[in-house]
């Protein structure tokens, strides 16, 4: 009786590791088939902006992309003009240093009342010349070139000075040569841009780097849609893990952490943002790989990621609190503390800058780094999605990525109205299990400081900013989850289950029974 207790108890396991892997794998293989569908054979939502940034650095750095147009078997290639538009000059002054910069896209001239608090002084100085040549005398000479070489696309850009063709791969060297004879052209490999104004000059400085350091690392296999996303879906895989263990790490349950999966998995926000080659997915990574460490009491390796969250987006550095509270309570000694809470948080903030300080240079990219909290906490003018941060809450207004199919940027209201009441149960939840104290703390810790921002005057917020409150909301509804409907509900339930299908499985063979019988008396 006991062995086969014991059977019993491992079949069980088997089929929640089973169950396990079908959700994280099942959700994989969707996303990954809408991820790569025809219809996203293109830019979606802010892709516009990171996708260009990450191929004009890579560019800079002499590494050359390749996208293959596979119906044709041609290989994409842009010719921009070397030129450049500049907009003006911006002057940055802060602790008796100066730095100045050309600014390329229109901007609002004016310092941010924090940034001046803090003694930042930003000089805008416009200018209204153009430092490009005429490039329509350009496309003239490039055009026979390519009618020789057979181009099988070609596709003109209206908003920077440059074209785009694709050239059947094995005539691509010779086309590069003869068009590298033309003076005032660039050639850059790759997918075709967005038509934006002076996007072949963007780096998304505004920024820190790391997010697009991942996106590369998507792009060197191929430029193309599904590799520029690749690297989200395959995070978003490792959230769910994550959200797993850690769940399992708070409350010892399975099924705490399989609620927390279910919630993390089938996340709508979770599930638009890995779609799309953007910041935010990467962001929400980083804050659970963060969130998982802090929970296992790993401060070092929880500094390094706290880093690593901020250097792809600033607001990965919202979590900060957290770390910095559960630190000082462990009573580490001064030296462990200086390392988990500054060296190794700005070692991970700062390695991950190294393709931009590179492509650019230390104090350019320095200045535009401390110019870049003016633009964050700026309005940004209206948007039909604009939606600060307590929007999220409800999802009153989504940010659409893309239309037909529909891609929404939607927070799950469940998880999100949840978390606030939980306020209400936390401190004797928390007497229970301490540790649940970290994935709310960083929920709220991060909603704090969007607050924080909306009152310095960054009222430009969108609801795919809510990304990196997924996990730590997951792993807080999991275990409140579990400590409120316990197993035996489900366990009792499934035999109920159990029972009612046996009783209809007894029903259907007797009346298969009663109809063979009929049909031998009709014989007879």
């Amino acid at each position: 009786m006991k062995f086969s207790g014991i059977k019993m108890m491992g079949m069980k396991k088997k089929l929640y590791f089973a169950l396990v892997a079908l959700i994280i794998l099942g959700t994989f293989w969707y996303s990954y088939e809408k991820a790569s569908s025809t219809e996203l054979h293109d830019y979606i939502g802010d892709e516009v902006w990171y996708i260009p940034a990450a191929r004009n650095v890579l560019h800079r750095l002499g590494i050359e992309l390749h996208y293959v147009n596979k119906t044709t078997n041609s290989e994409g290639i842009n010719i921009i003009s070397t030129g450049t538009i500049i907009k003006g000059y911006v002057k940055v002054s802060v602790l008796g240093f100066e730095f100045e910069r050309p600014y390329t896209r229109n901007v609002n001239p004016q310092t941010p009342p924090l940034l001046s608090k803090l003694g930042i002084k930003l000089d805008f100085i416009p200018l209204n010349r153009t430092q490009a040549s005429d490039f329509d005398q350009i496309k003239f000479k490039i055009e026979p070139i390519a009618r020789k070489y057979n181009y099988t696309y070609y596709k003109p850009y209206s908003n920077f000075p440059g074209v785009y063709y694709e050239i059947p791969k094995e005539n691509i060297e010779s086309f590069i040569e003869e068009v590298k004879k033309i003076d005032g052209v660039d050639i850059v490999k790759g997918f075709r841009y967005p038509d934006k104004e002076n996007i072949q000059n963007y780096l998304n400085t505004e920024h820190p780097f790391l997010g697009k350091d991942i996106i590369m690392l998507g792009m060197l296999i191929e430029d193309k849609p599904i590799f520029w996303r690749l690297p989200g879906l395959i995070e978003h895989v490792i959230i769910n893990i994550l959200v797993l263990l850690a769940t399992y790490r708070i409350a010892r349950s399975y099924l705490a952490s399989f609620i927390a999966l279910v919630f993390s998995a089938f996340d709508p926000l979770l599930y638009a943002t890995s779609l799309t080659g953007m910041l935010d997915i990467h962001v929400a990574f980083f804050t659970t790989l963060f969130m998982y460490l802090l929970i296992s009491e790993k401060y070092n390796s929880s500094g390094i990621s706290i880093g690593l969250a901020a250097a792809t987006k600033l607001n990965g550095a919202f979590s900060y609190p957290i770390i910095l509270i559960k630190t000082l309570k462990s009573k580490i000694e001064l030296k462990k503390l200086f390392t988990s809470l500054f060296l190794l948080p700005v070692t991970g903030f700062l390695i991950p800058q190294i393709p931009i300080i590179a492509s650019i240079g230390f104090f350019p990219w320095l200045s535009d780094f401390i110019g870049s909290f003016g633009w964050h906490l700026s309005y940004k003018g209206s948007h039909p999605a604009n939606s600060p941060f307590w929007e999220w809450f409800i999802s009153l207004r989504p940010f659409a990525f893309h239309y037909n199919p529909d891609i929404f940027a939607v927070t799950d209201p469940i998880l999100m109205l949840s978390m606030a009441v939980f306020i209400f149960a936390i401190p004797y939840a928390a007497i229970r299990r301490k540790k649940l104290l970290i994935p709310f703390g960083i929920f709220w810790s991060t909603i704090a400081f969007y607050g924080l921002q909306w009152l310095l005057g960054g009222k430009t917020q969108f609801s795919f900013y809510a990304t990196p409150l997924v996990p730590a909301g997951a792993v807080t509804l999991g275990v409140m989850a579990y400590d409120i409907i316990k197993w035996e509900y489900f366990e009792n339930s499934l035999r109920i289950y159990w029972e009612w299908i046996k009783e209809i499985l007894i029903w259907l063979w007797d009346k298969i029974g009663s109809f063979r019988t009929f049909l031998r008396n009709l014989r007879g």
